[in-house]
Order: C-alpha cells, then sequence, then structure tokens
C-alpha cells in the first residue's frame, strides 16, 4: 500500500515540474544582449535595480486557467544577461525561446 502511495505521488508531482528544457533554452540567452532579450520577450513585467549597471527583468507566464504560473528573471549587466532564475510549474518552452 506505501509503495501505490509513493507511485501516485511522484506521477503527480511529476506533472507540475517545469520543463527539463527550459532552464537549457535560458542558459543560451547568457551572454546576448539586452534588446535582443526585449525584441523577443517583449517588455518584462517588472523591473528592478540592484546598481545602476545591474538590472532584474522579470517575465510571468500564466496558463490559461490561471492556476499555473512560472516566473523567469533575468539578471541584466552591463546591458548584457549574465544570468537567471525561474520558478513555477508552468515554465515550458515557448515563443520566448532564442
Amino acid at each position: 500500500m506505501k509503495k501505490n502511495i509513493f507511485m501516485i505521488t511522484l506521477i503527480t508531482l511529476s506533472a507540475c515540474v517545469s520543463s527539463p528544457d527550459y532552464g537549457d533554452a535560458l542558459n543560451n540567452w547568457v551572454g546576448s544582449n539586452q534588446t535582443t532579450l526585449e525584441n523577443v520577450w517583449g517588455s518584462p513585467a517588472n523591473v528592478n535595480y540592484l546598481t545602476p549597471d545591474q538590472v532584474l527583468w522579470t517575465y510571468f507566464q500564466d496558463s490559461p486557467s490561471g492556476e499555473e504560473f512560472c516566473r523567469t528573471t533575468f539578471t541584466i549587466t552591463d546591458n548584457v544577461i549574465t544570468d537567471f532564475s525561474f520558478e513555477g510549474d508552468n515554465c515550458t518552452l515557448s515563443a520566448y525561446s532564442y
């Protein structure tokens, strides 16, 4: 019985994770410039300045039902993407690929 509960939990959790290729796709953006990101992804939902030369651009994706989301943040230093992070259960490849 415990094994069945474990398997059901594992299957349920695996359905709620982001695409494993999403991080790989974001990694391709590292080294690109801010203008290219904005041309492909559009204007960010949030902009937070860490220093005058370093900024965080955050994008949000929601599922049609609004129950799932993805928040993707790019670190931009001197107009070049230097890092990224993402969280959520709806992080999949889309028109945002580069």
